[in-house]
């Protein structure tokens, strides 16, 4: 075998490794192979696939073209990479591409420059066109700006997102994750300053009910009027947070008007301008039901849920809603697990675990569905979990198949 066969066969070889790992992270993303699937980023990594695979199939024939198509390829997950989260070993196979590609289009860049270069200049025309474009109509139909908010990002205080919830006529919670500092701080010294916001007098001062190893922090303030306007926030001794701070009304009792907002379905990320207006709404309250992000983590990882919720809860818009709107929040199934995720998802565990850590919700069982109810006014509100013990879609029609599970009916 020559040398220059040799070199063809290793490109081969490094080209096939990359395919392989973006046919993994398709897998894994969508639950099987799928070239059009919900989510999104399963088929765009299915199609990258493609792309290395023919790469591999044109690498004896023609190494120059081989190399384009592999760093198409790779350019792909890189964009992919850009609009939402990707696997670690999938970046690896996109820089193996990356690499294989660069090595490819050297030589004869080298010989015959010119030549080279005009050849290459229509596909990098297309490729830009094409990523413009599809950044683009991703953003306007699934991504982050709808249009995007002209908040931008604040500092970070004591706190790096706190947001409120569990909200009664006496009492409310908030959740919070606390600055990388602040969490090697002795928590006898963290509490949440609650105020009435009329006059700005101290009402309490309550320490955490529980700071995760992730340093999250619950708190539960109590004792409470009904229908009163307070203010929050978190404090570390005699220092209390600067940027993110909270108001909020308590619930009434009895009969009563009030403004309530809904909402799903957000892009992960989003600092869309809908929730500057619900903002400008001042509901009561804020009831989330479902697809708190689309990260689609369908593994038993913990933290990666918690950097998908983290993306969400640091975004200026949503940041700015949450810290003046308490939220009730179930999830659907890409803040959950994967597309259509039911009961047997691998992030089921995870899923729960996190939700329990980081979402300031209503009292719930130590394990099992994120179900809670409350009242608001005169009005009983029920959130259901139509996700944790829903049954496979798939699986036979019986009265075993439920979408609540037995614990909720």
């Amino acid at each position: 075998m020559s040398t220059r066969s040799r070199r063809r066969a290793g490109a081969a070889l490094l080209t096939l490794a990359g395919a392989a790992a973006f046919a993994v992270a398709a897998v894994n993303r969508a639950g099987e192979f799928a070239l059009i699937e919900r989510p999104w980023e399963a088929s765009a990594l299915t199609w990258a696939a493609l792309l290395a695979a023919g790469a591999v199939l044109l690498m004896p024939r023609s190494g120059f073209a081989a190399g384009l198509i592999a760093l198409a390829a790779a350019w792909t997950v890189l964009v992919i990479s850009r609009l939402g989260e990707v696997p670690n070993l999938t970046l690896a196979g996109a820089a193996l591409l990356a690499l294989v590609g660069s090595l490819a289009l050297a030589g004869p860049l080298r010989r015959s420059p010119r030549r080279s270069l005009l050849a290459l200049a229509p596909p990098i025309a297309a490729v830009a066109l094409l990523t413009v474009a599809g950044i683009r109509v991703h953003d306007l139909y699934l991504g982050p700006t709808h249009p995007s908010s002209p908040l931008g990002p604040q500092p970070v205080d004591l706190v790096e997102w706190a947001w409120a919830g569990a909200v009664t006529p006496s009492s409310f919670a908030v959740t919070a994750q606390l600055a990388g500092p602040v969490r090697a701080a002795d928590p006898s010294a963290l509490a949440l300053v609650v105020r009435a916001a009329s006059d700005g007098a101290v009402v309490g001062r309550f320490a955490p009910v529980t700071v995760s190893p992730a340093g999250v922090a619950r708190f539960e303030a109590g004792g409470l009027e009904p229908g009163a306007r307070y203010r929050w926030s978190v404090s570390l001794g005699d220092r209390e947070e600067r940027y993110r701070t909270g108001e909020l009304h308590t619930f009434p009792v009895g009969q009563s008007t009030v403004t309530i907002a809904f909402g799903a379905c957000a892009s992960t990320g989003s600092n869309g301008q809908v929730f500057d207006r619900i903002r400008e709404a001042e509901p009561l309250l804020f009831i989330h039901t479902g697809d708190f992000h689309y990260a689609d983590i369908d593994t038993n990882d913990p933290a990666a849920i918690r950097r998908a919720y983290a993306r969400s809860l640091r975004a200026p818009a949503q940041q700015a809603l949450w810290l003046t709107a308490p939220v009730a929040y179930t999830w659907d199934d890409h803040d959950y697990g994967g597309n259509d995720a039911d009961r047997t998802t691998a992030s089921r565990d995870a899923a729960r675990s996190v939700y329990r850590e980081i979402v300031p919700h209503y009292p719930l069982p130590l394990d099992g569905p994120i179900a809670q109810a409350f009242t608001v006014g005169r009005v009983r509100v029920i959130l259901t979990d139509s996700r944790s013990e829903r049954a496979p879609s798939r699986a036979p029609d019986g009265p075993g198949k439920s979408m609540l599970g037995e614990t909720q009916l």
